[in-house]
């Protein structure tokens, strides 16, 4: 949701089968996103993609990404799905990742555009 004044309000839903209806996260860009384009380790990056925005939030535990990669929406999925599989990552479908140690939870998502242009984004949230 783009402000008037310049500012920034993204909302990320998601659903977990079982688990919770629907979980919701927003972030609030007082004067827009960052530019910023530092990847943190911590968070999976597909092979081809250069990184547009990140942003650290270490009082609430969260760390965001944001890129675009050459690769189509489907083949970047899954290079960060493995990625986060061999990490000891559960793949709970639709972008969604759990680990139990320490327990934490990772969004991904991907948009490609007319163009064929792949956009994406990681979110990641220690619970504890």
């Amino acid at each position: 949701i783009k402000g008037k004044n310049g500012s920034l309000e993204r909302l990320y839903l998601v659903e977990l089968d079982g688990a919770y209806p629907v979980m919701q996260f927003s972030m609030y860009f007082p004067n827009g996103l960052p530019e910023n384009s530092e990847w943190p380790n911590e968070l999976p990056l597909p092979a081809a993609s250069t990184p547009t925005t990140t942003i650290s939030f270490p009082d609430r535990k969260v760390l965001y990404g944001a890129f675009t990669t050459s690769l189509p929406r489907d083949a970047a999925m899954s290079d960060v799905t493995s990625t986060l599989i061999s990490n000891g990552w559960k793949d709970m479908k639709h972008g969604v990742f759990i680990k139990s140690a320490p327990l934490s939870i990772t969004l991904v998502s991907f948009s490609e555009d007319d163009n064929g242009n792949t956009r994406g984004f990681v979110l990641k949230r220690l619970l504890n």
